[in-house]
């Protein structure tokens, strides 16, 4: 073997048992996490890379990384108490709602809630609740409030959105915006949802913002899924 290749090699052996070396140190530490604890001189000499090119002791490293771990731990319960204003808020709107709902004691003041209580307390832009019926399901209250529309009609112009198990969330084409809003009415997206009340009625609720973005496919639908639940309900105890 020449020299070249002798030091070489002599020097990977001394690698290799360096890496070996430091692991051993690395598992033993691990498995007696009270060694610095009973043999506190070591600390003394230990120091640690900081990002300023300056040498920090194991303790000013260990302080630094509590201060950070606390001040992360405070901005997590600070986002979680603001959740949780957020539910409170929400509940106390949504139980506002549905108490306006229940006292609502005809169709068209239960269409005058919806809308008012959806703009005042949720912020939302537009509200629709249109009333697809068969010609034989019709009644004067229905027709009254002007939100009536047969279902033959309403399954040309909207039929894949009236599938009770799927809230629809996202931008409507021209015809479905203009049939549910009215051709005046721009929307940027729009949320629906429709629930059967009667054989050959159903209710379609929707609500639309300006913003194209506002509804898409990742918008919760919960909050719409269970106030048209309740609108459902109302309707059938109305008529």
């Amino acid at each position: 073997m020449s020299n070249a290749n002798f030091r070489s090699a002599k020097k990977n052996v001394a690698s290799e048992a360096t890496a070996i070396e430091d692991q051993q140190v690395l598992d033993y530490l691990r498995a007696n996490p009270d060694f610095f604890r009973l043999h506190p001189e070591a600390v003394a000499n230990l120091t640690l890379p900081h990002n300023s090119g300056a040498a920090v002791s194991l303790v000013e490293r260990q302080v630094a990384v509590l201060r950070e771990r606390s001040i992360q731990s405070r901005r997590k319960m600070s986002d979680l108490v603001d959740i949780a204003k957020d539910n409170d808020q929400l509940f106390e709107c949504t139980q506002a709602l549905v108490i306006a709902l229940l006292k609502a004691g005809t169709v068209d003041g239960l269409l005058k809630e919806t809308r008012s209580q959806f703009k005042e307390r949720f912020g939302v832009q537009r509200t629709a609740l249109l009333f697809l019926s068969q010609p034989q399901a019709a009644d004067a209250e229905l027709e009254a409030t002007g939100q009536q529309r047969e279902l033959t009609t309403a399954n040309e112009s909207v039929g894949h959105l009236l599938d009770e198990q799927q809230t629809f969330c996202g931008v409507l084409r021209d015809s479905e915006s203009s049939f549910i809003f009215g051709s005046s009415e721009r929307i940027g997206s729009a949320a629906v949802t429709t629930r059967k009340v009667d054989e050959g009625f159903l209710l379609l609720l929707a609500v639309a913002n300006d913003d194209s973005d506002h509804y898409s496919q990742d918008t919760g639908t919960l909050f719409i899924d269970y106030i048209a639940d309740i609108l459902a309900l109302r309707l059938q105890q109305l008529r």
